[in-house]
């Protein structure tokens, strides 16, 4: 089995495939939100690589396109912004508003209940990047010393 996810293009090749077919999945039965594609793909993926002893770290060297394609994905999601800017800059002061009371309550929400429920200090700073997009939780994950696979987890089903 290790000679067939050896081959340079084994994640690649698994995590297009498991995601085109779980977005189909996903819009044939009407969109649930507990089917999201990237939720399956994260769930089905890990069971391959949990199921074929494969390594996290050759599964990542195998998808590093995707990963370096995440960041200008991200970009790409601020048009709409840039597009509506002066709507947002009408709203500036709600809108800054707003995001510093949610993120204060955000942080403060997860650190109670992990504290509550017992949680190590290595899951509570893998857990704190959990509301941001994928490349930037990785990045802060990183910087946090967090464990980046929980991190990437916990910002994807967040």
């Amino acid at each position: 089995m290790s000679a067939l996810y050896e081959l340079p293009v084994f994640g690649l090749t698994l995590t297009l495939a498991v995601y085109l077919l779980s977005y189909g999945l996903y819009h044939r039965l009407g969109r649930p939100g507990l089917l999201s594609p990237v939720l399956v793909s994260v769930v089905v993926i890990a069971t391959v690589l949990q199921l074929t002893g494969m390594p996290y770290a050759l599964y990542l060297e195998q998808v590093a396109l995707l990963t370096l394609l995440l960041g200008p994905a991200t970009v790409a999601l601020a048009l709409p912004l840039l597009r509506n800017g002066r709507a947002l800059l009408a709203s500036a002061p709600a809108v800054l508003g707003t995001l510093l009371v949610a993120g204060i309550v955000s942080i403060s929400v997860t650190v109670a209940a992990m504290v509550a429920l017992g949680a190590d200090e290595s899951t509570l700073r893998a857990a704190l990047p959990r509301s941001v997009t994928s490349p930037v939780g990785l990045t802060i994950a990183e910087s946090l010393g967090a464990s980046v696979p929980l991190a990437v987890v916990l910002t994807l089903v967040s």
